[in-house]
């Protein structure tokens, strides 16, 4: 178990992560605990971990982005 309630910031450097969407987990774990920390927030590392989701965000808010195609493989 963690002992978040002795720190009044952390210096968020965990990256390296098999999967990148699990960089999200550190920032949700310090954000549910109320703690600051450094970097991104778990809601930004998750979005930005698809190229299709941030692509989705970019239109819907007006900003251009160019022709794309998805390849998935079966």
């Amino acid at each position: 178990m963690l002992q978040l309630d002795k720190y009044d910031i952390v210096f968020n450097l965990c990256d390296g992560f098999e999967d990148i969407r699990d960089e999200a987990i550190i920032p949700h774990i310090l954000a549910t605990a109320k703690i600051l920390f450094t970097g991104n927030t778990a809601e930004v590392l998750h979005l930005t971990a698809s190229k299709l989701a941030i692509k989705e965000k970019l239109i819907e808010n007006g900003i251009l982005t160019p022709d794309s195609q998805i390849f998935e493989t079966g």
